[in-house]
């Protein structure tokens, strides 16, 4: 993999800093965005298998935010001088050894803001989705375990204990209208 320790660069990994309509207008370092409400640039992936399942990643315990919770397939932060999609190949490659090209149907969804830790996070996430059924291979510096789950299973889990998920996950589930509980 890339060599990559999770969370050790917050104060050098420079974001994008975006407008309302996801525009750059600047950069900022990560750790400043996070604990200044500077708006920033995400990319989220639902992954789909052929069967309909999503496949869910647990974050390794060693992330800076959302440790040890159940997340999105794929995310992380847009580098100031990178386009979402470049970073989503990035993360894809980097977090489950998937290689874009072997994904199917990615589809880009308008993007949304997501805010969080009393608004000191905000986040302009462009969420795509895609297709995909062969292995993945976590990087387990940054996911503990990665699996597809079948959404009326990943719902009953929400509704018993939906602490296990990550806030931004359970926005882009809401977000994509999949959850029903």
């Amino acid at each position: 993999m890339s060599g990559y320790v999770c969370g050790d660069s917050p104060a050098t990994d420079l974001l994008a800093v975006v407008d309302n309509a996801g525009q750059v207008a600047g950069c900022v370092n990560r750790r400043d965005a996070h604990a200044n409400g500077i708006r920033h640039a995400t990319v989220h992936l639902l992954l789909f298998n052929s069967r309909g399942n999503l496949l869910v990643q647990m974050r390794s315990p060693k992330k800076d935010g959302s440790p040890g919770k159940l997340s999105q397939s794929v995310g992380g932060h847009v580098p100031f001088g990178l386009s979402p999609t470049k970073v989503l190949e990035k993360e894809a490659f980097e977090e489950l050894g998937v290689r874009m090209e072997c994904l199917k149907l990615v589809i880009t969804h308008p993007t949304y803001l997501y805010s969080s830790n009393g608004g000191k996070n905000q986040e302009i996430v462009s969420l795509f989705t895609g297709n995909y059924d062969g292995p993945v291979y976590p990087n387990y510096t940054e996911v503990a375990w990665a699996a597809f789950f079948g959404l009326a299973g990943l719902n009953a889990l929400y509704k018993s204990e939906p602490a296990k998920f990550a806030p931004s996950f359970i926005e882009d589930l809401r977000h994509m209208e999949l959850l029903t509980a």
